[in-house]
């Protein structure tokens, strides 16, 4: 049986043995169930009498390879697939139950949790869109009725089952989002989740790889309606259309179209205004609204037209009661946690559109990704929890003391009256964001998590506390770079190692943000160039191994001071050190380069009996590794050069290992390597550029996600008349009346001047515009006729509307060019999930 609770489930152990028709490997204590951990680089945030450890098998893990680890940590109850009786001896105090599939046995769990509660429940599918239109919902709807939503993107085969097992008494309203990425995953998450409306938000690309047609990717996808009675979709989406009447005739579909003739149920007509805005008018039987939108994007249009409709034929009597003053909001609404550069050396982690228990719980697991000596919440009044507040807040101390929270910021008055629960904390409180602004403390070198309620304005707080620096931004979209790293680690053995190529700070991209992150997500080693990178990073607490390529004899004793392995491309460098070792005693562990073709940096041949020579005369070298780069992996005209190199280093590394007597460490491929010779993937490879979602084929490109986007902004508009001219030495010369904008980027932010006077081209409104004139140092002038923009207006410099290659071809150039050159001048803020 599952014990009732208010806010957080409890199973019996026996009830998690019968939901999951598991069986008992090792029996001790009796025990209840309130948290299930998946990870064991989290227990530190759980309450460990409570915990069940959940060992997952995937792709490119074993959750059973950290069953120790969680031991160690406190965990006593688990959940397993592997028969693990060897490991009793060394879990002695442990119950173990085993299943036949650990995910499964989370979905039973799920699927008997759900049942008990009597919620209406909205599930939402599609290729794009998902948690948008759940989020809007969220804000749509009077969240007094006890709204509960998936956290995040949590929509996966074990994602759906953590979002519904949190569901309380309390909730009336359920909002999930539901993705499969191959067919036969969404009949048992549609069982799991028993929906009674459905959204269909759209169809596209995403994995199409893995479906035989768009037809069979959407019909296995509509199987979540099966209990719906009604299902809420776009009619001019033809093929979500019919597949939805063949199947589901007998329910009740819910259409909207922008078309008259098509007989939806709801009818909407668009027109464009000035300023960005849109003006939409619904019309459903004898009822019209109009409604102004603050944005005129097509596919926000279609998510948020989603969400309206869904509310207006369903909930009319709690659709927020200023609903013109909830869709001005919805425009600036984010959908991810964004990481921020703060003053005096703080980092931000922005959550200010979302305030529940979930989502703080979320959010306070995105920072445990990071290593951070202080951490601090800024945290306003939580609403509509269903908790009595002294209650919420004793839970709130409970989960913060768990997630190792130093420092607190209450905003609100009932956070304010409930104050002295914080006393473990270095805590202020403040009755309003006002007063917090007008008494701003002096912050340093802290962590901080800036969640709340959104009527209280915290992006005032984020703004106030964010590096002043100016209008151009780096968006690096860091959830984009996990999609990246594991696609190419799907493509690598499971024995492989992946070195992450983090140099020239992570391709321009912030080196710290990257490297802590991919050391997060158990990449095994980094690359960087230089060693003074090596010492940032080990500064920020990254332990892991770190190989530094361009290391030079002045660095020695900093490389090994800081634990970092060193590459030595050549005789005379490997003399060099061979003679400061034997000085200072200290061991190095190096990484042998060798010259197959590249004609760069490497040891040539005729060096080889004098390489070994040192490192066998030499015992503080500790030689770990062998590699080579090839020259043209990306270029298959020159695939037999590939070839010759890679046969040349696997001669060299036979070579050097018989010699030694000693296994190495063999890395020969690049990102293009990686992609078109894996019979040379060896003991490691090295990932680069592919992390970033560039320089690979054509045919790769989509399956992969662009992280880098640079924007900035409008400056000023003016009318140009004909015969005038633009910018430095008047080389833009207007030949008909223009309109000129001013936008805040130049050549000081690594805006190449060699793009001037029409070569290059920026993205605004859709619309692909050229630079007229000179590039200045801090600014440049774009042609934006016929469009109608203003001061403030967002500009894509490059990124998924205008892609980073395009925009480098411009210049005669490459990716890692355009990356590198960024200034340090630009902001960069960081999505993180």
């Amino acid at each position: 049986m599952v014990v009732k609770n208010l806010y957080t489930p409890y199973f019996t152990l026996a009830s998690v043995q019968k939901i999951t028709q598991g069986k008992y490997i090792q029996k001790n204590k009796k025990g209840l169930i309130k948290q299930f951990i998946l990870d064991s680089r989290k227990i530190f945030s759980v309450e460990k009498n409570y915990a069940l450890f959940v060992a997952i098998i995937g792709k490119n893990y074993d959750g059973h390879d950290y069953m120790s680890n969680a031991y160690t940590q406190g965990i006593r109850f688990f959940l397993v697939e592997k028969k693990v009786t060897s490991l009793c001896y060394q879990l002695p105090e442990a119950t173990i139950i085993q299943v036949k599939s650990s995910v499964k046995a989370l979905q039973a769990l799920a699927k008997f949790h759900r049942k008990k509660y009597n919620l209406s429940t909205i599930a939402i599918t599609g290729s794009n869109g998902k948690t948008m239109v759940k989020e809007w919902l969220a804000q749509l709807l009077d969240l007094s009725n006890y709204v509960i939503k998936s956290p995040q993107s949590y929509n996966s085969q074990i994602g759906v089952p953590l979002s519904l097992l949190p569901i309380h008494g309390k909730h009336k309203i359920g909002i999930f989002e539901v993705g499969i990425s191959m067919p036969g995953e969404m009949q048992n998450l549609g069982e799991m989740i028993r929906p009674d409306i459905g959204i269909f938000t759209n169809i596209g690309s995403a994995h199409d790889e893995n479906f035989l047609s768009q037809a069979q990717k959407i019909e296995e996808k509509i199987l979540l309606f099966q209990t719906c009675s009604s299902v809420i979709y776009c009619k001019d989406h033809t093929a979500i259309h019919m597949a939805l009447h063949k199947k589901y005739s007998d329910k009740q579909l819910i259409s909207w179209s922008y078309k008259e003739d098509t007989q939806a149920l709801f009818t909407i007509h668009k027109h464009y205004l000035a300023n960005n805005n849109t003006k939409v008018t619904i019309s459903y039987q004898l009822l019209t609204h109009t409604l102004y939108f603050p944005f005129q994007d097509t596919s926000m249009l279609e998510n948020s037209l989603h969400a309206l409709v869904c509310c207006l034929f369903f909930f009319p009597k709690i659709l927020q009661k200023d609903l013109q003053a909830v869709l001005h909001q919805l425009a600036s609404l984010p959908m991810r946690l964004t990481l921020k550069a703060g003053m005096h050396g703080c980092q931000i982690l922005d959550d200010t559109y979302n305030n529940d228990l979930i989502g703080l719980e979320a959010a306070l697991n995105a920072m445990t990704k990071y290593n951070a000596k202080e951490r601090m919440v800024i945290l306003s009044d939580m609403l509509q929890t269903g908790l009595v507040a002294k209650d919420l807040y004793q839970k709130i101390v409970h989960i913060f003391k768990r997630y190792d929270i130093t420092h607190c910021i209450g905003i609100g008055p009932v956070i304010h009256d409930y104050s002295y629960l914080f006393s473990d904390f270095k805590l202020k409180v403040y009755k309003s964001v006002d007063s917090f602004l007008a008494h701003m403390p002096y912050i340093k070198d802290k962590f901080i998590l800036v969640k709340g309620a959104r009527k209280f304005a915290l992006e005032k707080i984020v703004d106030a506390l964010q590096k002043k620096v100016h209008q151009t931004v780096l968006e690096v979209n860091l959830g984009a770079l996990v999609h990246n790293f594991h696609f190419f680690r799907r493509k690598i053995k499971k024995k492989t190692k992946i070195m992450a190529m983090v140099k020239a700070s992570a391709y321009g991209s912030s080196i710290f943000e990257v490297a802590n992150l991919l050391s997060y997500h158990q990449v095994d080693y980094l690359g960087i160039a230089y060693t003074d990178e090596g010492i940032l990073l080990r500064n920020h607490g990254i332990q892991m191994p770190i190989m530094v390529m361009n290391v030079t004899t002045s660095c020695f004793s900093k490389a090994l001071d800081y634990g970092l392995e060193i590459e030595i491309y050549s005789l005379t460098l490997l003399q060099a050190l061979d003679t400061f070792l034997k000085e200072h005693r200290k061991e190095a562990k190096v990484h042998i380069k060798i010259d197959t073709g590249m004609h760069r940096l490497g040891i040539v041949k005729e060096d080889f009996d004098d390489v070994v020579m040192i490192i066998q005369n030499n015992a503080y070298i500790n030689i770990v590794g062998i590699l080579s780069h090839l020259a043209a992996a990306d270029l298959r005209s020159h695939d037999d050069y590939t070839h010759m190199q890679a046969k040349k280093f696997l001669n060299f590394a036979y070579i050097f290992e018989q010699r030694l007597q000693k296994k190495l460490l063999k890395h020969l491929l690049n990102t293009s390597g990686i992609l078109h010779f894996a019979q040379y993937q060896l003991d490691m490879v090295r990932l680069g550029i592919g992390l970033y979602g560039v320089g690979v084929d054509k045919n790769i490109k989509d399956a992969l996600s662009v992280v880098n986007t640079l924007k900035t902004v409008i400056l000023q508009v003016k009318h140009i008349a004909p015969g005038d001219t633009v910018g430095y030495h008047r080389k833009g010369l207007a030949h008909k009346e223009m309109q000129i904008a001013t936008i805040a980027i130049g050549y000081a932010d690594g805006f190449s001047r060699a793009l001037s006077n029409g070569k290059g081209k920026v993205w605004i409104q859709g619309h692909l515009v050229p630079i007229v004139g000179n590039i200045c140092m801090d600014t440049c002038m774009i042609d934006i006729t016929g469009i109608d923009a203003k001061p403030g207006d967002e500009v894509i410099i490059f990124g998924a509307a205008h892609d980073v290659e395009m925009w480098a071809k411009y210049q005669d150039t490459i990716a890692y060019e355009v990356f590198t050159s960024i200034s340090d001048r630009v902001k960069r803020i960081y999505i993180t999930v």
